[in-house]
Parts: C-alpha cells; sequence; structure tokens
C-alpha cells in the first residue's frame, strides 16, 4: 500500500507567512499546460491551505495520506484496514507478566519520561485495570511521548477507564493548573483511540467531544474535531457493508 507524507510547511504571500500542507507529486503536461498529480514519487509538491484538502487530493489521486504518523486511509481501504476487535479467547498471560503490573504502575512514577511511557503502553497491552487511576494521574504530563502512550494505554480498558477520563476532562474544564490544557487534551487523544479499539463505546462518549469543540484550547479543540471525523468515517463504513 502506498501512502503519500503529507508535510506542513510556511509560505510567503503578500500578506505574510502562512501555513500550507505539501503533498509529493509528479508534473503532466496537458493541453492546458504543467499539472500537477499526487504522486508519493514525485519531486515537486502540491500546496493546500488545510489538511483536509490535502487528504483528499491524497485519496482522488488513488494513494493514502500519512500525516505526522497517523494515517487516512481512502474509503474504499478504511474497512479493509479497520482493527480488529481483541478476542476474548486470548491464551492466559503467564504469572510474570501479572505479577509485573504492579511493579509497572510504580514505573509511571518514575522520571524518566521513556520508562513512564514504555510502563503505560505495557500496561495498556495487559489490560491492567488496576493501573486506571495511576494513568489518570499523569494525563497531564509535560513530556508528549507519555501523554500518547497514556491516552493509548486507557483506550484499551474500554469501560473501565472511560468514567475517569470523562471525570478528568470535567474537573481540567474548571481548574487553574497549568496542565489542565494537557488533561483535556489527553482526554481527546484517549477518545480518538477509541474509535479503534471500543467503537461500542462512541456514543457515550461522544457528547463530550461535540462539547469540546468549544474548548480554550486550539490543540484540544482540534483533536475533538478529528475524533468526531474519525467516528463519522466508521459510522459511514459500517452502514455501507
Amino acid at each position: 500500500m502506498s501512502f503519500i507524507h503529507i508535510k506542513k510547511t510556511r509560505i510567503e504571500q503578500l500578506e505574510g507567512w502562512i501555513e500550507a500542507f505539501a503533498v509529493p507529486a509528479m508534473s503532466i503536461q496537458s493541453p492546458q499546460g504543467k499539472k500537477l498529480i499526487p504522486n508519493p514519487l514525485g519531486h515537486e509538491a502540491c500546496l493546500f491551505q488545510t489538511l483536509e484538502e490535502s487528504i483528499e487530493a491524497t485519496h482522488r489521486a488513488g494513494f493514502d495520506a500519512l500525516y505526522e504518523g497517523r494515517k487516512f486511509y481512502r474509503p474504499e481501504k478504511a474497512a479493509e484496514v479497520r482493527p480488529k476487535p481483541s478476542s476474548s479467547r486470548s491464551p492466559s498471560a503467564p504469572t510474570a507478566l501479572n505479577e509485573a503490573v504492579p511493579i509497572l504502575i510504580q514505573r509511571l512514577q518514575d522520571r524518566e519520561p521513556t520508562v513512564i511511557a514504555n510502563a503505560a503502553v505495557a500496561l495498556g497491552e495487559l489490560r491492567a485495570h488496576t493501573a486506571v487511576s495511576a494513568m489518570i494521574g499523569i494525563l497531564g504530563h509535560e513530556d508528549p511521548n507519555v501523554r500518547k502512550a497514556v491516552a493509548e494505554a486507557l483506550s484499551k480498558l474500554g469501560d473501565s477507564a472511560l468514567p475517569s477520563l470523562k471525570a478528568a476532562y470535567q474537573q481540567a474544564l474548571i481548574s487553574q493548573d497549568k496542565q489542565a490544557s494537557y488533561i483535556r487534551l489527553t482526554v481527546m487523544s484517549a477518545y480518538l483511540s477509541y474509535t479503534y479499539t471500543h467503537r461500542e463505546l462512541l456514543p457515550e462518549l461522544l457528547p463530550q467531544v461535540v462539547d469540546a469543540l468549544n474548548d480554550d484550547s486550539w490543540l484540544v479543540r482540534a483533536q475533538a474535531a478529528l475524533v468526531l471525523a474519525q467516528s463519522a468515517q466508521y459510522y459511514r463504513d459500517d452502514a455501507s457493508e
């Protein structure tokens, strides 16, 4: 499967510098002159004002898009790559893995962000429901990699983590702590992961996502919009099957 890497850039116009999204492209000669077509092997670039426009152009050209590590599949491919729910008949984890859970929870308080992030990843894979409270406590961590790992780990815990996530977002709305916006952003990131891991819970979390479109932080608003986009894509694909 071929991906086109979309990159954010800055271009100078009469009114000053503006942000744009660059898509690798190849040029072809048409009766009207030179024309750029999105292509991962291209040496030129098409520029778009918004990420959505660059993704749509990429899809029209027959490619999937990749932006900052996130994949945007063409509608006809989305159903094929949709992650399958974890089987309840998975083999039991060895005793040593289960015994590691309390130690991993302790490592969430480590001084090294990489240790914290990896501990969160492990707890998510172990479906360690006892770690929910500890991970909620570091939703506002200053390191973005930690926040990303915690968000994804909590999403794998499904309905056992959702009430705590919803409560954390509401509390962060009224908090004066400087980390409050990080907490709200991490909650929205967790909800984005829910669109892949626990779609049956979307009706419960989506009202809060809609409210987040009015958040004071533009990062939170942007992430909320992405959650809604992914949710809409899921429901559209599901209806077409």
